[in-house]
């Protein structure tokens, strides 16, 4: 038994070991042909490392660069389930960079197995130059002064009293120098009729987001994150004034103008003027008063304009709107104007009349020269508004000249009063010169008497005659003569 074991191995080894290996030709061959070799194409995911580091030393980022490399691998078609991309790693350390351009750096690679080792014949992949081409920039940061996007506007009557007021006042925008191209200002959108809603005043809102704008004002959307900003929202810090329209009143004005000369008309420039300020300063400002202390109008004989500086009569937070600064008061003034009126002689009192003589004034009319202004010359009657007299004591028969005293009404002056005078004629009143004769024909007194000399009939100063009686004085009953006809016809100058 043991030799025949022994002749088993031992006898025709050579056929023997040609036969085992045509055995397992035949069973590959078979095999082969029921489970052959496959391959398929894998897509490994690129792990990126040590990009922080890159940024850190050397200032750069990476911004693109591939997803994936491609490897392809060999096993049995009955393993072609198991087969997928997780059974490799891949990784790609961005700080062993080589180039010099940015834009195209070559990065080195490392593709591994990391299971299927009793799946996977065989896989490759550029072992002889493992790298891939990967896109880097110059990483910056820039320093953006928030600005205010209004969306919408505020009512007519509200306005900004200052600035709105951004914490923080700037945002730091930070990534690739070439995502700045178009960057152009970090904007944070407010809407404006939330503000009016809160009434004006002293305003704060808290979170207003802020976005990165285009040298066009439209948003950069940013969507890819290569662009950071050191912070998304702000709060905005804002006082908003209220538009108000006041009356301006001139309270008057001091001193006197110039001798002739008087104040018709005290006009500002404008009856209301727009002011602005907060609500609480406005609530009790109903109107602006000029004094009239401001308004000085001593010795000036023609129109003249006052400038006012509004600031000193505005309440301590209120303000002109739109450079209201200044109004300008125009102080009117009116000059005398002088006309001649004629004076009806008749109407002329005589005092201290003599009843031995007829008094006759010559002429119908005395002119005078009247000062006043206008409005007040066109009211004026000179026959019953005046009183005029002359004085005739110690006048004797003959012609005379006699000075004319008139009174002047308040308002009124008269240019020639001092020069005002009339030719009288005094003749012997002959009815009192035929009473005396027919006296002296009687006897004489026994007594020895002398005659009394005739009796003088005189009025009392400051007497006037009726007014329908001629320019001729004489006693009642005696003779009138037609004095001489002057004409005169009054001139207004």
């Amino acid at each position: 038994m043991k030799n025949r074991i022994k002749r088993l191995f031992t006898q025709n080894i050579g056929w023997k070991i040609v036969a085992v290996l045509a055995g397992i030709l035949t069973w590959a061959l078979l095999s082969n042909t029921q489970d052959p070799t496959v391959s398929k194409t894998l897509n490994i995911p690129i792990q990126y490392l040590n990009e922080d580091k890159l940024l850190q030393n050397e200032k750069l980022v990476k911004i693109s660069g591939p997803d994936t490399v491609t490897i392809i691998t060999s096993f049995r078609q009955s393993q072609y389930r198991k087969v997928n991309e997780s059974l490799f790693t891949c990784t790609a350390d961005l700080v062993d960079h080589s180039g010099g351009d940015l834009s195209s750096q070559r990065v080195h690679v490392n593709v591994e197995q990391i299971g299927g080792s009793n799946i996977i014949l065989d896989w490759n992949y550029l072992r002889n130059n493992p790298n891939i081409t990967v896109n880097m920039d110059e990483y910056i940061s820039k320093e953006f002064q928030v600005q205010l996007l209004p969306d919408g506007s505020l009512p007519d009557v509200m306005l900004w009293q200052n600035p709105p007021v951004f914490t923080p006042s700037s945002i730091t925008v930070s990534g690739p120098k070439s995502k700045f191209g178009n960057l152009n200002s970090v904007k944070a959108s407010v809407s404006m009729a939330e503000l009016a809603a809160e009434g004006g005043g002293n305003i704060v809102k808290n979170d207003v987001p802020v976005s990165l704008y285009d040298s066009n004002g439209e948003v950069i959307r940013n969507t890819d994150g290569a662009l950071t900003m050191s912070q998304t929202t702000v709060s905005l810090s804002a006082t908003i004034a209220r538009i108000q329209s006041i009356t301006l009143n001139v309270e008057g004005y001091i001193g006197t103008p110039d001798l002739g000369f008087r104040v018709i008309n005290v006009t500002p420039s404008v009856q209301a003027i727009d002011v602005k300020g907060l609500k609480g300063n406005l609530s009790e400002l109903n109107q602006i008063v000029i004094p009239k202390e401001m308004i000085n109008v001593d010795g000036i004989s023609e129109t003249t304009d006052y400038r006012i500086e509004l600031a000193d009569l505005l309440p301590e937070g209120v303000t002109t709107y739109e450079g209201n600064g200044t109004v300008t008061v125009t102080v009117e003034v009116e000059a005398f104007e002088s006309r001649t009126f004629n004076l009806d002689t008749a109407r002329i009192n005589v005092r201290n009349k003599n009843s031995m003589y007829v008094y006759t004034i010559t002429r119908r009319e005395l002119p005078i020269k009247v000062r006043g202004f206008a409005e007040d010359l066109d009211l004026l009657n000179i026959n019953s508004d005046i009183e005029a007299f002359i004085d005739v004591s110690g006048l004797g028969e003959g012609t005379h000249t006699v000075p004319v005293t008139i009174t002047q009404p308040t308002g009124y002056y008269f240019d020639n009063a001092d020069a005002l005078s009339v030719s009288l004629n005094v003749k012997i009143n002959e009815s009192m010169t035929s009473t005396e004769a027919e006296s002296n024909s009687e006897p004489e007194s026994t007594s020895g008497q002398e005659n009394p000399e005739p009796p003088s009939s005189s009025e009392e100063p400051g007497s006037s005659e009726d007014p329908g009686h001629s320019s001729e004085t004489e006693p009642s009953g005696a003779p009138v003569e037609n004095p001489e006809p002057e004409e005169s016809q009054a001139s207004e100058e």
